[in-house]
């Protein structure tokens, strides 16, 4: 709706290549379509401010093909990181790798004005923000009620079930609901909180706040319950420990809900760190592509630089990238088939409004969960912007250049991928697990400290997810037994800490401190001893939790 109101407005003036202009900005409307409306301001505003950054930075550089390339690869990398790092979500640094160079092709290949494409890019980024803000005046609460609801019924789930392994899933599951949901009630919060229209906003957020205290109170039950059968195999006896419950600490504080940006950058930038390596690669994927375009003497090094990132640049297992590559070759391909369609139909400058409303509505549709999908209709619609809605008279050239520039984006991709840093998904799995441990110890100290709960539970959810990604790779390797059992040391340690408080006295904080501290500098020295560790750390706690003799 929003690019379909700017694009007629701009060609009912007669200005139809001021609407296509307007359109490098509008892809911030693509981000964060689901998030409450603080996080939407924010993660709009962002990259309509970045998109705008970009196009300045496609122009400054001029027409030298070294230049650009320099640019791109620089650009690739750091949006690549910083997009992953701070949880940007689809389409993450696509636009913004592809917007530079699109800008400086239309700029020095189509003579087009640079302050028009700046002013335009500008009013796009504007036009999207408060396009995106104002589709939640009819249901401001939306986002925020569907994470509630979703968290509620997924620690009822947990809460049903049987201890045991198949209950780890669910437990996982459910305190990622629980995460997703006090997320989404600080991402509603008011930017103004003292100012007289937020009161009304404010209360239907602390009724939300008070079902979702009501999940968290039943789910750290059920994990001290968890945590009973891991160590003893009991079960929590809730009637006759109706005391203990009560002195739970408050369910405000239990989860952080979005961790601070400082706090994932910190993470993010301890190397080995996934958000590290995939920067990394995109680098050397962005530097063959490029280096092979221009001894190619090709005109679109940033076509072969975009796609040789935009199948790394949102990180996770290398076989899932090389899916990537594979589905976004073949969208890619499709796509370009598409615009030749569009070619061939000439189409008049309204019925091109149609044919670019449409394919950014249908991008919208898929760029969260089909992403392959989304690249068929991002090409023709990134290519319909590049040559300014200037139909060429014979599509060939273009689908022939595009293509073997698709093929030479992806083939650097594969190099990147499998060649290299292959040793890195284990290492940055072993650094993962040794800064949670540390993350842990600073935790078991001071457990009412949001500093550290803030960092333990963002190193458990980044543990969860390398885990994740290195299982994908190498299946049940030690690494992987290891990071999984610390990751459940880790949320039953929330649990039991929450719980027991009482039962934690100086002499065992300073134990189990310190067997975490050696278990991750035995895991920083290669691990060859981390399951006498891991026992010991379970029979700690397990000393710790003395919640059926209650």
């Amino acid at each position: 709706m929003v690019q379909l109101i700017t694009l007629s407005a701009f060609t009912a003036f007669g200005r139809f290549d001021l609407a296509l202009l307007a359109s490098l900005g509008l892809f911030a409307v693509l981000y964060a379509p689901d998030a409450p409306y603080r996080r939407r301001l924010i993660v709009v505003s962002g990259v309509a401010l970045a998109l705008f950054v970009c196009a300045l930075l496609g122009i400054a550089v001029g027409d030298s093909a070294p230049l650009l390339l320099v640019a791109v690869i620089v650009l690739s990398s750091a949006a690549s990181f910083a997009c992953t790092a701070l949880v940007v979500g689809p389409p993450s640094a696509y636009f913004l790798m592809l917007g530079c160079g699109v800008v400086n092709y239309m700029v020095y290949q189509h003579d087009m004005p640079a302050g028009h494409v700046l002013i335009m890019t500008m009013v796009g980024g504007a036009v999207a923000v408060v396009g995106t803000m104002a589709e939640l005046a009819l249901q401001p609460h939306l986002p925020e009620k569907k994470a509630v609801r979703a968290a509620i019924t997924s620690v009822d789930t947990y809460e049903e079930s049987e201890p045991g392994e198949p209950a780890r899933a669910l437990q996982r599951k459910a305190s990622a609901a629980l995460h997703g949901a006090w997320t989404a009630l600080d991402d509603a919060a008011p930017l103004f909180p003292r100012a007289p229209w937020a009161r009304r906003r404010m209360r239907t957020l602390t009724a939300l706040r008070e079902d979702i205290a009501s999940a968290e109170h039943k789910f750290n039950v059920r994990l001290g319950d968890a945590a009973a059968h891991y160590f003893t195999g009991n079960r929590l006896d809730t009637a006759s420990s109706s005391g203990l419950i009560d002195r739970m600490v408050g369910s405000a504080g239990a989860s952080s809900g979005r961790p601070k940006a400082r706090v994932l950058l910190s993470h993010a930038l301890s190397w080995p760190s996934e958000n590290l390596v995939t920067a990394s690669r995109v680098a050397v994927a962005t530097i063959i592509a490029g280096i092979v375009t221009l001894a190619l003497e090709g005109e679109h090094i940033y076509w072969s630089t975009a796609f040789a990132a935009v199948a790394l640049h949102m990180g996770g297992a290398r076989i899932i990238q090389s899916y990537r590559a594979v589905n976004r070759l073949a969208g890619t391909i499709l796509g370009i088939g598409l615009f030749t369609l569009v070619v061939w139909s000439s189409p008049t400058a309204w019925v091109l409004v149609v044919i670019l409303v449409s394919l950014q509505l249908l991008v919208e549709l898929f760029v969260a969960k089909q992403y392959a999908l989304a690249t068929l209709f991002i090409t023709p619609l990134a290519l319909l912007i590049s040559v300014g809605g200037q139909i060429p008279d014979d599509p060939w050239p273009i689908m022939g250049e595009r293509l073997l520039d698709t093929v030479i984006g992806v083939v650097a991709a594969f190099i990147a991928i499998w060649l290299f840093g292959r040793s890195m998904p284990a290492k940055v799995l072993r650094a993962q697990t040794s800064r949670t441990l540390r993350s842990a110890a600073a935790f078991i100290s001071a457990p009412d400290d949001p500093g550290p709960r803030e960092s333990l539970y963002t190193d458990l959810r980044l543990l969860d997810s390398v885990t994740g990604a290195v299982t994908t790779e190498e299946g049940g390797s030690d690494a992987v037994h290891n990071g999984r059992e610390i990751a459940n040391i880790g949320y039953m340690l929330i649990g039991t800490r929450t719980l027991d408080a009482a039962s934690w006295n100086d002499a065992r904080i300073e134990k189990v401190r310190s067997l975490m501290i050696n278990a991750s500098e035995e895991i920083g020295a290669g691990g060859r001893d981390m399951d006498t560790r891991i026992d010991a750390l379970l029979a700690q706690l397990a000393a710790s939790i003395r919640i059926t003799e209650r």
